[in-house]
């Protein structure tokens, strides 16, 4: 009885062969422009963290069910957690009428895990030369322990 069930499934499936491939076509279609749209959306983030190429996407897109929600701090209330904190671990230091309300509406995040980018507020280029230059000015004083150095993935040298 069971070859009869098997030769029944196999005559099927030789018969009904192309609606099945059309069918999983048609369904697969839609599943791959997603994947393509976040990978590209991805790879214009730029390099940070991860190698920049589709390895380093898979990665990110393993990593992603672990992201933790951006402003959950439920976290810091576990008897756990408090306990590692020691003594001071349920000690306030401000109360919450000296931590002020912050003005405007949060920058957007990218969705992706790695690399972590701030999408829109970026520096004026006038800012940008200024942090520069305050950075610079102290990382050549003689007895600062700041050393300025270009970081493997920069192609030009600050200084």
């Amino acid at each position: 009885m069971s070859s009869s069930l098997s030769q029944t499934l196999s005559n099927t499936y030789h018969h009904h062969r192309i609606p099945i491939y059309l069918a999983l076509l048609t369904l697969s279609t839609p599943l791959l422009y997603l994947i393509t749209a976040d990978y590209n959306a991805w790879y214009r983030l730029g390099r940070g963290g991860l190698p920049h190429n589709p390895f380093g996407y898979l990665i990110q897109t393993f990593l992603r069910p672990l992201k933790a929600p951006r402003f959950d701090t439920s976290v810091y209330s576990l008897p756990k957690v408090l306990s590692k904190a020691g003594p001071n671990g349920q000690k306030s230091y401000l109360s919450l009428d000296e931590i002020p309300r912050r003005s405007g509406p949060r920058p957007e995040v990218c969705k992706h895990i790695l690399p972590q980018r701030q999408l829109d507020g970026s520096s004026s280029q006038v800012a940008k030369e200024v942090c520069l230059f305050r950075t610079t000015y102290f990382s050549s004083d003689f007895f600062s322990p700041l050393e300025l150095i270009t970081t493997g993935h920069e192609s030009v040298r600050l200084n």
